[in-house]
């Protein structure tokens, strides 16, 4: 079963998403800030992909980004970032960025775009 993290923290959309995507025997971590998902990534299994949003307090998906790409145990999973809005800088500036998912998004797609980058 792959396993995703899935940083939003919009809790309802996150509970609606997650459980439409567990029904695609997909295992969902869901936080609703960085730290927590960092914290957590630290000493679980690392994830198959990473699902962020971008505009977060405490947080932001660029900061959560970075952490994870100034750890050499992180760096390297994919991220699909799900905003409002495409950043094409940040996209550029973080390689394991794989997608941008503009919000609002169907389920159908966002498990489209999942299943096209996940390992």
């Amino acid at each position: 079963m792959k396993h995703i993290v899935f940083v939003d923290d919009d809790r309802v959309l996150t509970k609606l998403l997650s459980t439409y995507l567990e029904s695609y025997d997909l295992k969902i971590s869901s936080f609703n800030c960085g730290h927590k998902a960092l914290s957590f990534i630290e000493v679980d299994k690392k994830p198959d992909l990473i699902i962020s949003d971008m505009n977060m307090p405490q947080m932001s998906g660029h900061e959560f980004l970075q952490k994870l790409d100034k750890d050499t145990s992180t760096k390297s999973i994919p991220v699909l970032v799900f905003s409002g809005s495409e950043d094409t800088e940040t996209k550029a500036t973080f390689p394991q960025i794989k997608a941008f998912v503009k919000k609002p998004c169907p389920p159908e797609k966002l498990l489209q775009i999942i299943e096209q980058h996940i390992a």
